[in-house]
Formats: C-alpha cells, sequence, structure tokens
C-alpha cells in the first residue's frame, strides 16, 4: 500500500512538472521568436519583458533580465533553453530521490514488522530469512539508485552553475556594451 501511494505521488508530481513544463515551453517558444527578429518594434520590447517577467515567475532562480533600451536579454536563447531543460532534469531527479527515500523509509518500517514478528514467534527462522532476504535485496536496490540520482543531480547542478556563470558574464558584457 505505501510503495503504492508513494508511485502515485510520483505520477502527481510528474504530471504537475509535465504540465508546468509545457508552460515554460510555450513562453520559450514566444521569447525565441521575438529574439530572433533583426528589428523589434516598441510592442516586441513590450513582450520581450512580458514573456522574460513571465519565465521568472515560472523557474525560480532563473533571473533573467531584458534590457529595452540596449535591447539585450541576460542569456541567449539557445542558453537559456540548455538551462530550463537543466533546470526540468534536477526537478524530475529531485522528486525521483524522493520517491526512492520513501520507498527506502516503506522497506525499513518493514523489516521492522517481519523483525517483531519473528521475536513474536509468528514466523520461522526460515520465512524470517525470506523476507529479509527479499527486503535487503531491496534496501540494496534503493541505494544503488539514489547514488546514481545523486550522480546526476550533481552533474546538473554544475551544468546549472556553469550556465549561471556564463548569464552572469553575459550581463557584465551587455553593460560594457551599453556604456561604449
Amino acid at each position: 500500500d505505501a510503495i503504492k501511494a508513494s508511485q502515485e505521488a510520483y505520477e502527481k508530481n510528474m504530471a504537475a512538472m509535465e504540465d508546468s513544463t509545457k508552460s515554460t515551453n510555450t513562453l520559450l517558444a514566444s521569447l525565441k521568436a521575438l529574439a530572433g527578429k533583426e528589428r523589434r518594434s516598441a510592442a516586441d520590447k513590450q513582450l520581450l519583458t512580458l514573456y522574460v517577467n513571465k519565465l521568472n515567475d515560472a523557474q525560480e532562480g532563473l533571473n533573467l533580465t531584458y534590457d529595452e533600451q540596449a535591447d539585450l536579454l541576460s542569456m541567449d536563447v539557445d542558453r537559456l533553453e540548455a538551462y530550463l531543460s537543466a533546470i526540468e532534469r534536477q526537478n524530475e531527479l529531485l522528486t525521483q530521490q524522493l520517491t526512492l527515500e520513501e520507498d527506502l523509509a516503506t522497506a525499513k518500517k518493514k523489516q521492522a514488522e517481519i523483525n517483531a514478528q519473528f521475536a513474536a514467534g509468528e514466523l520461522s527462522q526460515w520465512q524470517y530469512n525470506d523476507q529479509i532476504k527479499d527486503i535487503n535485496a531491496s534496501v540494496q536496490q534503493y541505494v544503488l539508485d539514489q547514488q546514481g540520482v545523486a550522480d546526476d543531480l550533481a552533474a546538473i547542478n554544475e551544468q546549472i552553475a556553469n550556465t549561471d556563470t556564463a548569464a552572469a558574464q553575459t550581463v557584465i558584457q551587455n553593460a560594457e556594451e551599453v556604456q561604449a
């Protein structure tokens, strides 16, 4: 039951993330279309500002900026697309990690129940060994899965940090270009 509930919660979180991703991708496509224009009108610039603000609202910590006067984004759209993709993957991994932690807690709870049943004489040594063997195999798999998720998260976090650094450099370059 607990594993089924955990799976349902995972699927619900994934569905919510998919909806958020679709909305973000729609905004990104609109932003890309406007950013790709050679000459932007005042209305185009206002729309770009709106899209930037909506993307910032949709993605915590994005900190994307658009300078209407200089007509410059703080991050080029290809880098922005890669960044948003990395954030999406990070969210998926965090959800997966949470599910694994719940599954591990459930397995440990089951192990405690089996230990109590054995101590109370409700299970034979054979039954106990068989059930504990299955739980131990599950726990080992959870630990391996958690390590894989942790490794993937570390790589994604590094990618996000590198993109943040590049975006900061772009802001500095944009400011220097405006001053020149």
